[in-house]
């Protein structure tokens, strides 16, 4: 049996107080949830007097009272009806404080669900804010990307026109080089014997130019010409020059490979070996043995050519028939050539020299008349 239940059945038999107690009692329920147990005495429109059962006096508004139960304390019905609601006012105090408890707890939980709740949210905002963020880095990237392909694709134009305009130049200047080229091609040839043709240089092989001319086709050797009067226009002006043998152009040249000898006679070469005693360089080709001399071998990929010697110096004369004559030059025209060599004084026809070069003077005899020179 509960406390409460107890005091209400002693109470009801008056007993274990040790108080006198009246016929009737009355039970007061407060909305705090007191119980007072006792006697109304009188009442107001807003109180009530009561005496409990210990004999102190109270005055009770009734705003804080829920309930009042009348009943004799001699009528077993009524405390029975006493204790069956003193039972139902525990029962009801225990489910308001489960209520309470529930509630609590309801609100604890609700709590921590919007707390969750909230939680998720900021998280949410902020992983949508972290999207957006990144979708805006990314578009700004990507706008930059395009902005940057745009201008590297400006200037991949403006360097490719850049490159056009170049090279159409360039194309400008060899075509104007290459008309400059094709004016030192026709003109007037002198050569060395006085000799003057008309014509033009059509092709080039080493050494030897082909002339056109209105009788057919000539070879001639570099060192056989003496110069060459082209007409030259410029700004519509026409003008006359005089070219020198280094100067020479023909329309087509053909390259001489590394492994081709040019010789005076105007033929190619081909040869497979060369060596070299110390002073004459043997030439082993296709013609068979072939001697020639230090400086020539040397100088063969790029010979010097042309009438080096002049009157006073010491040297010597290679002529078409492949002789060489060494000495001093005493005399010097178009039309005769003296030299003073070891055996006397030698006159020589400007038709008959390939080419003559100044050397330092030391003895030796001409070359045997059946070798071929370089060029």
């Amino acid at each position: 049996m509960r406390p409460s239940e107890k005091k209400a059945l002693a109470l009801a038999l008056g007993v274990g107080y040790g108080i006198s107690v009246p016929a009737f009692a009355d039970l007061l329920i407060l909305r705090n949830g007191d119980k007072l147990e006792g006697s109304v005495t009188g009442q107001t429109i807003s109180s009530v007097n009561f005496v409990g059962d210990d004999g102190r006096v109270q005055i009770i508004p009734k705003s804080s009272i829920a309930t009042i139960f009348y009943f004799s304390r001699q009528d077993k019905q009524k405390q029975e009806v006493k204790l069956v609601a003193l039972k139902k006012e525990e029962q009801r105090k225990e489910r308001e404080e489960e209520l309470k408890k529930k509630r609590e707890e309801d609100r604890k939980r609700r709590e921590k669900e919007l707390q969750e709740k909230r939680e998720k949210e900021r998280l949410a905002r902020l992983e949508k804010k972290q999207e957006k963020e990144a979708l805006e880095k990314a578009l700004q990237k990507e706008k930059e990307e395009q902005k940057a392909e745009e201008l590297a694709e400006k200037e991949r134009d403006a360097e490719a026109l850049r490159l056009e305009e170049q090279k159409r130049l360039a194309q400008q200047e060899r075509r104007r080089l290459e008309a400059l080229r094709l004016q030192k091609t026709s003109g007037l040839v002198r050569l060395w014997s006085g000799q003057e043709i008309r014509g033009t240089f059509v092709s080039r092989h080493g050494e030897v130019f082909t002339l056109e001319t209105t009788a057919g086709l000539m070879d001639f050797h570099r060192s056989e010409i003496e110069q060459m009067e082209i007409s030259v226009e410029e700004n519509g002006v026409s003008r006359e020059q005089v070219l020198a043998p280094s100067e020479l152009e023909a329309v087509e040249t053909v390259a001489l490979s590394k492994d081709q000898i040019d010789l005076s006679s105007g033929v190619t070469v081909n040869y497979k070996s060369v060596r070299f005693d110390g002073f004459n360089t043997e030439v082993e080709s296709e013609y068979g043995e072939l001697s020639l001399r230090p400086e020539d071998a040397e100088t063969s990929s790029n010979p010097v050519t042309g009438m080096d010697l002049m009157v006073g110096e010491y040297g010597y004369v290679m002529l078409h028939s492949g002789q060489k004559v060494s000495g001093d030059l005493i005399l010097r025209s178009r039309h005769q050539w003296i030299l003073h060599t070891e055996k006397g004084d030698v006159s020589l026809n400007p038709d008959e020299i390939v080419f003559a070069r100044k050397e330092q003077r030391v003895s030796g005899d001409s070359f045997p008349a059946s070798l071929v020179f370089w060029r």
